[in-house]
């Protein structure tokens, strides 16, 4: 009986020296970290739809929260997005303007722990900032009847804006005319400005905006045009039209 449990010992020994010999000879593989996308947030995957895929960002663009990123379609392929990351957002807004064909299109509006969202769209390489282009002075008055039927168009499907400053609208050289930043928008005098609306700025709100007041056409053209005109330095000619 000693002698049994001798070689049993004996054999479970020369096992345990087998695993420790071949665990040794493996090759541990190194986790493939991109130390370049450790500068950025952790939401690397979108799903739209059934299927996910991959974001790789590449920069950090003008604003709070927003990055410019590939989103890998397939193996030989990718496309250029916008990732923002935000406490508030329309997507039905949003949708509504790219079915129209004033806003970039929307790939996916995903709701994220913390109450914050995700918003995945589509880059516009050809288009500049209206804001971009007074910075730059390129901004013409002959731009204003493209613009004023864009969000012509946004106020006739019953949704407002709220933020129609001229880093918020577009341009191309073809004239076209995308609308961005839709956090605050919703229904016409039923969604509500938010808190900490910067009023010590230099930024034309209406008289009557302040926080939890509905959101209203009016307050739009007012913002919209008074920023516009005093961009070129005119006063009468826009608000003419609206």
């Amino acid at each position: 009986m000693v002698l049994e449990v001798a070689f049993m010992f004996k054999a479970l020994k020369i096992a345990l020296d087998d695993l420790e010999e071949f665990y040794h000879r493996l090759i541990t593989p190194e986790a493939k970290v991109n130390r370049n996308q450790l500068l950025f947030p952790y939401y690397n995957n979108v799903r739209i739809e059934e299927t996910i895929y991959k974001l790789t960002y590449v920069t950090k663009l003008e604003g709070r929260n927003i990055f410019q990123a590939t989103m890998n379609i397939d193996t030989e392929s990718s496309r250029d997005v916008v990732v923002k990351f935000t406490k508030r957002y329309s997507e039905d807004c949003h949708r509504a303007c790219y079915h129209l064909r004033i806003s970039p299109e929307l790939l996916a509006c995903e709701k994220l722990s913390g109450g914050w969202y995700v918003v995945v769209m589509e880059f516009l390489k050809n288009h500049t900032t209206l804001f971009s282009l007074a910075q730059k002075n390129l901004l013409a008055l002959t731009m204003w009847p493209s613009i004023e039927d864009a969000v012509r168009k946004m106020h006739r499907t019953g949704f407002v804006h709220g933020d129609l400053r001229l880093p918020n609208i577009m341009w191309a050289l073809d004239g076209s005319i995308k609308i961005i930043d839709f956090d605050w928008a919703g229904k016409d005098s039923q969604v509500t400005y938010p808190p900490l609306l910067n009023r010590e700025s230099n930024i034309p709100w209406h008289d009557g905006v302040r926080f939890g007041v509905n959101i209203t056409t009016k307050h739009d053209w007012h913002l919209l045009t008074t920023q516009f005109c005093n961009a070129l330095g005119v006063k009468e000619f826009v608000r003419l039209h609206v």
